[in-house]
């Protein structure tokens, strides 16, 4: 659980700096409305597309508003947009019904004569075809608008790029999340008592309500150490006091080290006193620092109630016993010396 609380902490912290998705939808709606700025294209679109070809988003820019697309399945990259080529190597061609290869191209999508589009793949293998389209009858795309195109793919791989990255990331946030609030779960339901403190800090991060209970104090998340550290009076095995730095919280702290189990009586606030078992262990961070430490211990009070009770369940039986067995003792004692035969 400790390694798990560590490693959720990591990922946790790695998605905060994530790029946010709505910036990636943005960046890629706005390449095709730039690349018909650029080059008068009646039509444009980015179709992104994962490495075996299925579909994930499109963008467009020129379309009629009465087209509603996004109820459509999405163009799967067949035929000729299937075919495109790499950045250096753009699909030029006046009139693309004349292609051998012109269809796949859904009902919902505009009439289209001239085309000029190329394929664009980042390293984690997200691929997207950006094309460009006239309308039947307009004038084809030239060579300055195929370098325009081209200079346009570089900005489309960083978007891929932000949006492979956002993915990563939103995965791990979501893992992270999940496993922290499975590892709070499990905190909260323990049977021993689990408090946990930020090293940098030192915080609170987390408790379980057992530890609560026997510190009897709500534990805030937020709560300074030194304030955790008022609510536990402790004393060791011999009756002495133990000092703020001897806390075993302290110790895992400063000696990065976890503290062997030790018996001490916790003193509460009303004066009664809670034999518990201590110990502390700090959590590694994964560039060599220290993390956070946890404090785990253990309310041992039934178990010196059933060793207490056996106890005098023991003396009790020998008490008992004691004056029947002298009874016992001294009539065998009668028999041995009545039983002895008699000298002559």
């Amino acid at each position: 659980d400790v390694e798990r609380y560590s490693r959720a902490l990591d990922a946790s912290e790695v998605a905060r700096h994530q790029l946010a998705a709505p910036s990636v939808d943005r960046a890629l709606s706005d390449i095709p409305k730039l690349a018909r700025e650029l080059t008068g294209a009646h039509y444009a679109a980015v179709t992104v597309q994962e490495a075996n070809g299925r579909p994930l988003r499109i963008y467009h820019d020129g379309m009629s508003e009465e087209t509603n697309w996004k109820s459509r399945d999405l163009p799967v990259g067949r035929g000729v947009l299937g075919k495109l080529g790499h950045a250096d190597s753009p699909l030029r061609m006046d009139d693309l019904s004349k292609h051998p290869d012109s269809y796949g191209f859904p009902d919902w999508h505009p009439q289209m004569e001239a085309l000029l589009g190329v394929q664009i793949a980042n390293s984690a293998g997200l691929k997207a075809n950006l094309y460009l389209a006239n309308s039947p009858g307009e004038p084809g795309f030239t060579i300055e608008d195929e370098h325009q195109l081209t200079q346009l793919t570089h900005f489309a791989q960083l978007a891929l790029d932000s949006a492979t990255l956002y993915e990563r990331e939103r995965e791990n946030r979501v893992l992270a999340e999940s496993a922290e609030r499975r590892l709070q779960a499990v905190i909260e339901e323990s049977t021993v008592g689990v408090v946990i403190v930020e090293a940098g800090s030192r915080k609170l991060l987390g408790s379980s309500q057992e530890a609560r209970r026997i510190l009897d104090h709500s534990l805030d998340i937020g709560m300074s150490l030194d304030n955790i550290n008022r609510l536990m009076t402790l004393y060791d095995s011999d009756g002495r006091l133990v000092t703020a730095s001897e806390l075993p919280l302290e110790v895992a702290l400063s000696s990065r080290e976890q503290t062997r189990p030790q018996d001490m009586l916790f003193e509460k606030v009303d004066g009664t006193r809670v034999p518990v078992v201590v110990t502390a262990a700090p959590i590694g961070a994964d560039d060599g620092g220290l993390d956070s430490a946890v404090l785990i211990f253990q309310d041992v009070t039934q178990i010196h109630e059933v060793d207490h009770a056996k106890s005098e369940f023991l003396s009790m039986i020998t008490h008992d016993l004691r004056s029947p067995l002298a009874t016992i003792k001294g009539m065998a004692g009668s028999l041995n010396i009545i039983s002895e035969p008699k000298s002559e």
